[in-house]
């Protein structure tokens, strides 16, 4: 019954850890729109701390930008990656775009291909349009990836 308890107070506070996750990114987001960047960088500074990797992401882009604060890409490229290690897509690409300004990647960079290939696959339209515009040799795959989530190829 012990054991119980303690499994049962478990799923509890990680379930209001995700629950705060959430509203503290839809916080910053609302932040943002609202024209006010600082105050979406202050909420989602504890956030990213405490391990959220949404948070992680949205602040190092917020970072790499200067947005809202004053720029720190070495900061940027850790939080993403450290969101990326977390297993976030989004901050995968992140990572990819802070580090390699766009299409500024080899041609023969297999390895950044493959991962944008992956997630574009995956549903990802933004990395299937980075694929594209970048590669030029993936249209095939922008074109299944937005087919997959029901967006028009046109």
């Amino acid at each position: 019954m012990r054991k119980l308890l303690i499994v049962l107070g478990s799923v509890a506070v990680l379930s209001l850890a995700a629950i705060a996750f959430f509203a503290n990114t839809m916080l910053a987001r609302s932040a943002l729109s609202a024209g006010m960047p600082s105050v979406a960088v202050a909420i989602l500074k504890p956030a990213a701390a405490f391990g959220d990797p949404q948070a992680m992401n949205d602040l190092g882009v917020l970072l790499h930008r200067g947005t809202g604060t004053e720029e720190d890409p070495a900061e940027a490229a850790r939080l993403l990656s450290a969101a990326a290690e977390l297993g976030l897509p989004r901050a995968k690409l992140n990572l990819v775009l802070a580090q390699r300004p766009r299409c500024r990647i080899e041609k023969t960079d297999n390895a950044v291909f493959d991962m944008l290939e992956k997630m574009a696959l995956s549903g990802d339209v933004i990395a299937a349009s980075f694929a594209a515009e970048c590669f030029g040799r993936a249209s095939g795959i922008a074109l299944r990836a937005t087919s997959r989530r029901g967006v028009s190829a046109s």
